[in-house]
């Protein structure tokens, strides 16, 4: 049996994808992935799928939304969209008739709407799963055509959705998060994390897209900050700077890590966006952090926080607040007291769900036997 996963566009979308894809290989399923163009999609995709799996592209088309300082283009976009957008359908239907797809699991993005469109006009079976908590445009449209409709956490609404149709799972996780021995080796067999103190260890994330603010707030606070901690910063793709030879011996930085668990495992405090994947990869390996939300798109940044601050996981601080201030008066004292990260790490873990892929995948194959 053939299943379709679609999404793309950040590794929010990518890695619960390659999490469920896991899963579903090992119960038979024939997995083929729809993604964009983009060079994260693809090299996430290289790094950990199998060798002779197929991959399709189509292309990235986003209804677009007005910017006054670019008003002739949105309307050019605007007037073209239907035109672009019907072209994707098009490409994902041959697809479908091509590769014999009998499944199609959507993870949202602006790579979804045209597979959930195709997927209803051949009759195939529609899955999606929504990783944050307010669910985004792309599965609010393919939530119209849905046969079940899984959630990453227990709050998400959708209108209009039957109830038997929605299903808490949580988000997708990839099994390295959770092995117990993860190596402190990068390829070279030299250790990774090598510090010259043996102070508690900050993780700066900025997403795999990076985050421009975070990064330059937390270079302004590391003469004052190494005084005091160890600091392992992800800088995100093209975000890198450089730094003077004394912080060497306490400071790591990383334009991306492919196995994220090894800065988790030696990590006390985090700084992070709030992505669902930050948020939920952070609670499953029990890392409290402080969340930075991205004031984008409908909120969804500052919702996903939110449910780990209510439970006392993590604190928040508004991006516009995000400052060398607040590093020192606020996440410093978090990080120096040994009493309350080991707090705030147990609240986290009580929170953590490790089986989503399974249940989706289960969930599938309950459906199809039934159909039978």
């Amino acid at each position: 049996m053939n299943i379709l996963l679609a999404g793309g566009g950040s590794a929010g979308h990518i890695n619960p994808m390659l999490a469920v894809s896991e899963v579903a290989k090992k119960y038979g399923f024939s997995v083929i992935y729809l993604v964009g163009n983009s060079k994260l999609d693809n090299q996430l995709l290289e790094k950990q799928m199998l060798a002779g799996e197929i991959v399709e592209h189509i292309k990235k088309v986003s209804f677009p939304r007005p910017a006054f300082h670019q008003h002739i283009f949105y309307i050019i976009r605007l007037i073209t969209f239907p035109i672009r957008f019907v072209k994707q359908i098009i490409k994902v239907l041959e697809i479908i008739k091509n590769d014999k797809i009998d499944i199609c699991l959507g993870f949202g993005g602006y790579i979804s709407p045209p597979a959930y469109i195709a997927a209803k006009l051949k009759k195939v079976p529609i899955y999606i799963h929504e990783a944050n908590l307010k669910i985004g445009l792309a599965n609010k449209l393919g939530s119209r055509f849905a046969k079940r409709f899984f959630t990453a956490f227990p709050d998400t609404q959708i209108a209009g959705k039957a109830n038997e149709k929605i299903q808490f799972v949580g988000l997708p996780l990839r099994k390295s998060l959770f092995e117990k021995k993860v190596s402190n080796k990068d390829t070279t067999k030299k250790p990774l994390f090598s510090f010259a103190t043996k102070q508690p260890v900050l993780l700066v994330l900025g997403g795999s897209l990076g985050a421009k603010s975070i990064n330059k707030t937390v270079k302004k606070s590391l003469p004052s900050l190494l005084k005091k901690a160890n600091v392992i910063h992800i800088t995100g793709a093209g975000k890198q700077f450089s730094v003077s030879k004394k912080y060497h011996g306490k400071y790591k930085q990383f334009e991306y890590l492919e196995h994220i668990e090894q800065a988790y495992k030696v990590s006390d405090f985090a700084i992070s966006r709030a992505g669902a994947g930050s948020v939920l990869e952070l609670s499953a390996v029990g890392l409290p952090a402080c969340f930075v939300p991205l004031d984008v798109g409908n909120g969804e940044q500052s919702l996903n926080a939110s449910y780990l601050v209510k439970a006392g996981a993590g604190i928040v601080c508004a991006d516009k607040d995000f400052s060398p201030e607040f590093i020192e008066n606020a996440i410093l004292p978090i990080l120096l007291n040994k009493a309350q990260t080991a707090a705030m790490r147990e609240k986290s873990l009580k929170l953590s769900i490790t089986d989503a892929a399974e249940k989706i995948i289960q969930t599938i194959l309950t459906d199809i036997k039934n159909d039978d």
